[in-house]
């Protein structure tokens, strides 16, 4: 996470494919508030994080057909 950012954690693209040539594309996210006014803005940070989870998938959506 950035320094100053309301939010400290991680996030993760993953591609696989298994032994079947299936690919999968994985996200792997978690955050928690860094300080008092992120904790206060939770449900709104939250709205946030999925609609960027959601911008995500539709992007891979368009890039994979």
């Amino acid at each position: 996470t950035l320094p100053l950012h309301p939010e400290e954690g991680e996030e993760a693209f993953l591609i696989e494919r298994d032994q079947d040539a299936e690919v999968r594309f994985r996200i792997v996210a978690f955050s928690k508030p860094s300080f008092w006014a992120a904790r206060m803005a939770r449900p709104a940070t939250r709205m946030l994080q999925l609609r960027a989870l959601r911008g995500y998938l539709r992007a891979m959506e368009r890039e994979v057909g």
